[in-house]
């Protein structure tokens, strides 16, 4: 395991969670934007500052960072397709969603904006997805400088080590 796959594999988790208050507070600032008031009026300003909104939040990214590491996204893998990862996002942060869905239904305290929920969950499908995207391309950048390159030595000059040296050239 080369280092640059060390350090990009532990940069995931902070910037996913990052990626997850970012689409926690961009909900918030989305729903108590003008022209949303001017469509429906947010009553919950005053029951929900939003320094208490990010506390909420942070806890719920944490959730959502535990299921994502219970579904190996962050195993050091240096081959993982693009569907698959996103597929794990996916199911992860709907798994966290559904999880405070359940928690509101269960405690019966009713929170009163079901569009900030919705908003929130498309926003970090979106910055989560774009985040792992970002660290790819770093990623393939610096291997194309040479930084983080496996180097192989290919013994032998038969046909199966001319068509092994071409497909991993």
């Amino acid at each position: 395991m080369k280092r640059s796959e060390l350090f990009f594999g532990a940069a995931l988790v902070p910037i996913d969670f990052v990626a997850l208050i970012l689409s926690g507070a961009a909900a918030y600032y989305l729903r108590i934007s003008e022209y949303m008031q001017r469509v429906r009026p947010a009553v919950f300003g005053l029951d929900l500052p939003f320094l208490e909104y990010l506390q909420l939040v942070s806890i719920v990214a944490v959730i959502i960072l535990v299921v994502f590491a219970l579904q190996g996204l962050y195993v050091m893998q240096a081959t993982r397709r693009l569907r698959e990862e996103l597929t794990r996002i996916f199911a992860g942060i709907s798994m966290g969603v559904m999880g405070v869905i359940i928690y509101i239904f269960l405690s019966a305290e009713l929170f009163q904006s079901r569009f900030i929920l919705l908003a929130a969950y498309l926003f970090a499908l979106v910055f989560v997805s774009l985040g792992r995207w970002l660290v790819r391309r770093m990623q393939l950048l610096m291997i194309r400088q040479g930084v983080g390159v496996h180097r192989v030595a290919l013994v032998g000059n038969g046909r199966f080590a001319g068509q092994i040296g071409r497909a991993h050239v």
